[in-house]
């Protein structure tokens, strides 16, 4: 781990791997960071698919990334349905009201 990582708050991880969800083109901001960068080991994981999706010229979102890490054996489908949401509305959208869907409006599969 970098010096540093262990104070960032968990809230800033998640923006980062939501503004890279929401837009791949935020990496070239945070191409030098590392896996071992983030404090939480999951969210580490998940940048660095994140991170080998973008490099492999594949996109990387939500919708993408949620397979990917069910078939690594990380989570189950249901769980990594609700990580990767928390994650992406955080960048951008959670920043303006009117994208925002209060939590009882979405939709359970």
């Amino acid at each position: 781990m970098s010096a540093g990582a262990a104070s960032i708050p968990l809230e800033a991880e998640w923006e980062v791997l939501g503004a890279l969800m929401a837009d791949n083109n935020f990496y070239r901001f945070v191409r030098g960071l590392l896996p071992a960068d983030f404090g939480d080991p999951l969210n580490g994981l998940i940048f660095d698919e994140i991170e080998m999706a973008i490099i492999h010229g594949e996109l990387a979102d939500a919708v993408t990334l949620a397979p990917r890490l069910t078939e690594m054996g990380v989570m189950s489908k249901e769980d990594c349905r609700r990580y990767v949401c928390c994650a992406t509305p955080c960048s951008g959208a959670a920043r303006f009201p009117r994208f925002r869907v209060p939590h009882a409006q979405v939709r359970r599969s």
